[in-house]
């Protein structure tokens, strides 16, 4: 999430290991200027519907102060669909001010999607809509009549037939904004673009195979999403690339797309890749992937580097005496699937990527949480007379995000 709206590499952000918890202090720094703020300055109306979970304890950390006119949904995750609790606290609100909803929560974000395209955007204006759904993450809950309809899939071990249901729940959803958007006669000016933030779980439903691994893991399987982009007489129906493009290539794409400037003070890390969905060129990035994923197990770390066809997988486990790593590589362009490792046979390509790997964990922040640095004190010796040092922590077109 925060790689996708600064354009910026999560582990310069400090947000590749933050879970970013209810009761957690960190969030993206305000000193990181956001996607949206660019398109509030070219004019265009932007809101945001569902998950945020980028920061929530300061003011200056929500999305409504991020570059969004309107924001309707939630600060934190898992999020009860039903009951929109999270950690035991109220978490449904609308641009700062909490309010309650008796309905499913995927039905919320579909249904105040197209509140805003019928009721509160200016139809005079261009817009920016970014709709990250709940769905299909924990906990898992889904309405019983759309479970019904996958009784085929067992709920044990693991809810299958529930994933199902949510995400069925969310393809309603979309379809309900993409209707609103063909009722106004917008559809041909709107690029929409449909995305996972990664490979599904499996202990939940999630499937990805043929490939390797998923959730929580940098194998392909937790890293390789399917992308839908949807542009109307400039990307051919029905066509596909085979450009890499990262989650940090989304907010230069559409600006480039929309022919507005990034301004963006800070370097970013994502690139341009207009004309390999509109001309299917193939763009040569020129710096390495880098992916960093802190497993659910304690002490245990999964870290990756991708730089052309090669990739290096690290899985780093932290024992009371020692630490363990353990080495994986690949050749995507021969082993999509990750079923070859390599590390044996190529130390010399293990030992360099591996150096670029710690070099780029070593330069940048990893704390997600805000340091309390700098502060002075009044005379009381309490009171502190300056806010809290973040650390450095991931025209006329309409664009509609959906994850």
């Amino acid at each position: 999430r925060s790689a996708l709206v600064t354009a910026r590499d999560p582990i310069k952000l400090g947000t590749a290991y933050a879970g970013l918890q209810p009761w957690e202090h960190g969030g993206v720094s305000p000193e990181e200027h956001f996607m949206p703020e660019s398109f509030q300055k070219a004019g265009y109306q932007t809101a945001m519907i569902g998950k945020w979970h980028i920061g929530r304890q300061y003011e200056s950390l929500v999305p409504h102060h991020r570059g969004f006119d309107h924001f309707f949904g939630h600060l934190n995750t898992q999020v009860d669909y039903y009951t929109h609790e999270s950690a035991g606290g109220h978490d449904l609100q609308e641009n700062g001010k909490s309010l309650k909803r008796d309905a499913y929560a995927t039905d919320i974000h579909g249904d105040e999607s197209v509140r805003f395209l019928k009721e509160l955007r200016d139809p005079a204006k261009p817009f920016l809509l970014y709709v990250p759904f709940l769905a299909p993450h924990s906990p898992m809950q889904a309405p019983e009549e759309l479970e019904a309809k996958y009784k085929s899939r067992l709920n044990f071990p693991i809810p299958k037939r529930t994933y199902a249901a949510m995400v069925d729940s969310m393809d309603q959803a979309i379809g309900r904004i993409l209707d609103e958007l063909e009722r106004q006669g917008v559809s041909e000016n709107t690029i929409i673009l449909f995305f996972s933030d990664n490979g599904g779980f499996a202990g939940f439903g999630g499937v990805n195979e043929p490939y390797r691994g998923g959730k929580l893991e940098t194998f392909e399987g937790g890293i390789r999403v399917n992308a839908i982009m949807r542009w109307p007489g400039k990307i051919p129906a029905g066509s596909e690339t085979t450009q890499t493009i990262s989650v940090m290539d989304v907010f230069p794409t559409l600006a480039a797309a929309a022919d507005i400037e990034m301004h963006n003070k800070k370097k970013i890390d994502g690139i341009d890749v207009l004309s390999s969905l509109t001309k299917s060129k193939n763009i040569k990035r020129s710096k390495p992937l880098f992916f960093a994923s802190n497993s659910p197990e304690y002490n245990s770390f999964r870290l990756a580097m991708i730089e052309g066809d090669h990739k290096l997988v690290q899985i780093i486990d932290h024992h009371n005496r020692s630490t363990e790593i353990t080495n994986y590589l690949f050749d995507l362009g021969e082993d999509p699937y990750e079923k070859n490792n390599l590390a044996e046979e190529n130390p010399l390509r293990v030992k360099k990527m591996s150096e670029a790997i710690n070099d780029e964990t070593a330069e940048n922040a990893t704390n997600d949480e805000i340091q309390m640095e700098d502060m002075e004190t009044n005379n009381d010796g309490k009171s502190p007379t300056k806010w809290p040092k973040f650390n450095k922590f991931n025209n006329g077109f309409n664009h509609l995000v959906l994850r």
